[in-house]
């Protein structure tokens, strides 16, 4: 065991934000697709009366995320920034 810990490689990890964008189901295909395609980690999409993508930005990214967000959807989408995690960076 000790030999395969030798042969891992080292995961940094850094600061983020958990970032909850809700948008309309008429939108959704079209944001997921575009957040998919971008740097940005999406970890969990919820479906009902609206769809939430979570998003991980990192901490000193979360504006620029929100402006990106609001331009791709004209402003239509609702966007929270919620808890402190880590993801590989």
């Amino acid at each position: 065991m000790t030999e395969t810990l030798d042969r891992a490689d080292p995961v940094r990890m850094v600061p983020a934000r958990r970032v909850r964008v809700a948008v309309a189901h008429d939108q959704a295909g079209r944001v997921e697709n575009d957040l998919r395609a971008s740097r940005y980690a999406v970890e969990d999409v919820t479906y009902a009366r609206d769809v939430t993508f979570a998003v991980a930005v990192g901490e000193d990214e979360v504006e620029r995320f929100a402006d990106w967000v609001a331009t791709l959807t004209a402003g239509r989408a609702r966007v929270a920034v919620g808890e402190d995690v880590h993801v590989p960076g």
